[in-house]
């Protein structure tokens, strides 16, 4: 909790530009294989949103996590497109486990489409995988990308949104409630999107590649 309140103390004694750089480069390596398990992007976009203290600082911030969420995703799909096999049987790609490369593989191949691409943004750990996969099975990169796009601007204006409406609510009365229970907010806040992204995940059957081109 004490983390948390100090990140967002801080974040909210920065300029744009290095809450904006900062949003940018946490998202780029989060939406990396791999990575997305260390590095909470969703988190990261919570607490930037937090900081925002005026409707002109919203689009920029946005923006930039748009831009970040792609570069990584797009990142993700080049992997795929030129190692997916290798990066799969690897020893990270094992800890993973099959269980969860073949439910990136029916959001990529079933028969939700371009809609269960685009869902996988918001179920965590599939969001790294699914570029992966993606690129493995040579998925046009401009039908990939429109999803994506599609995902990551409602995927961060939902999630900077919230963080704002927290981040505006405790500044409001953190006199009364005190860093410590600001800092729980915050925590419950992003336990509560973690666990609606889950639940809300895409039920998808296997389906084919042709299937998935159509």
């Amino acid at each position: 909790m004490a983390v948390i309140a100090g990140v967002l103390d801080w974040l909210a004694t920065q300029q744009g530009v290095t809450v904006a750089l900062v949003v940018s480069v946490f998202l780029v390596v989060e939406t990396s294989l791999f990575l997305g398990l260390l590095v909470p992007g969703d988190g990261v976009v919570l607490l930037a949103g937090a900081s925002v203290t005026s409707v002109a600082e919203f689009p920029p911030l946005v923006l930039v996590a748009v831009a970040g969420a792609l570069i990584g995703q797009t990142g993700g799909y080049l992997l795929g497109y030129h190692w997916g096999p290798r990066v799969r049987h690897s020893r990270a790609g094992r800890r993973l486990g099959e269980r969860n490369w073949r439910r990136a593989e029916r959001l990529v191949l079933g028969r939700g489409g371009g809609w269960a691409l685009a869902g996988s943004r918001f179920i965590p750990l599939m969001h790294a995988l699914v570029p992966v996969l993606a690129g493995t099975l040579r998925m046009p990169y401009r039908r990939f990308l429109a999803w994506e796009c599609l995902a990551a601007v409602v995927w961060s204006t939902s999630y900077a949104a919230i963080g704002a409406l927290v981040g505006n609510t405790l500044r409001a009365n953190g006199h009364l409630i005190g860093y410590a229970i600001s800092a729980v907010i915050l925590l419950i806040t992003f336990t509560v999107t973690r666990f609606l992204s889950r639940r809300g995940e895409p039920c998808e059957t296997a389906g084919t590649l042709a299937e998935q081109r159509g």
